[in-house]
């Protein structure tokens, strides 16, 4: 029999009989071997193109309530040297994998029961604000703007710190500001809702920037981020007249003839 029928069949339905996979795997010679691959290149550049996706993996806990006997990280192995990452440091172990150039990543760990699925805050509403008080993605340089969210608190929380940044569309990090650092407290009662606005002078050379969003807090001495929003919307900056850099620093200039 021949190996190519099988072969095909895999390929259009994406299934096959167990008798067919065994004698696939018994009899799978060179040319088999290279019309199986060959097939198998096909497939990848009609579905993926001719591109290279990479993910970050996080290995972010070897605790396990399981016992499987195959793994490593197993309850009963009591040879495994366990660990935890805080939430702070699986978010430093995405910072890296962003400056090296991953854009995804991909979380993963025994089944922890240290980790639940319990959201202390959650932002449910952003927008961007023109001088005029109208929803845009557009700004003129020079004029105020409003960056706006509201955050849904499910649990009382002690100062959880808002905040947002702007990044350029290559994933530089510009500016950005916090209600810590502006020193102003957020009152985070459960089950109520609280609108927090930003509001700045537009100086940000022209172009098309990312803005992200965040709550974040400390609980216990431990930082935690509730929730974040990462390159939520794009702003456009519209400018008459741009300088060097990101930021336009509005020098007044005066040139006099002294002799």
């Amino acid at each position: 029999m021949d190996c190519r029928p099988i072969i095909e069949k895999l390929r259009k339905e994406q299934d096959a009989q167990m008798e067919e996979l065994r004698y696939l795997l018994e009899h799978l010679d060179e040319e088999s071997s290279a019309y199986l691959r060959a097939a198998a290149a096909e497939e990848a550049v009609r579905h993926f193109g001719r591109k290279i996706y990479l993910r970050g993996l996080i290995e972010f806990t070897n605790y396990c309530k399981n016992d499987c006997l195959y793994c490593g990280i197993r309850r009963g192995n009591q040879n495994a040297v366990r660990y935890r990452l805080t939430l702070s440091q699986i978010m430093e172990c995405c910072k890296m994998g962003y400056e090296l150039g991953y854009r995804t990543f991909v979380l993963q760990g025994g089944e922890d029961p240290y980790y639940t699925d319990e959201k202390l805050a959650e932002i449910v509403d952003f927008a961007v604000v023109d001088k005029d008080g109208k929803l845009t993605n557009t700004i003129e340089k020079g004029t105020t703007c409003t960056f706006k969210m509201k955050i849904e608190f499910h649990k009382d929380l002690q100062e959880p710190i808002v905040a947002f940044t702007i990044k350029d569309m290559k994933g530089t990090e510009i500016t950005g500001t916090n209600t810590m650092y502006e020193k102003i407290e957020v009152p985070a009662k459960k089950d109520t809702v609280v609108e927090v606005s930003f509001t700045q002078k537009m100086d940000l050379q022209g172009g098309s920037y990312l803005i992200s969003f965040g709550c974040t807090g400390y609980m216990e001495g431990d930082f935690h981020v509730f929730h974040r929003l990462y390159d939520a919307c794009s702003v456009n900056v519209v400018s008459m007249k741009d300088t060097v850099g990101f930021y336009d620093m509005n020098s007044r200039i005066e040139v006099q003839v002294t002799k």
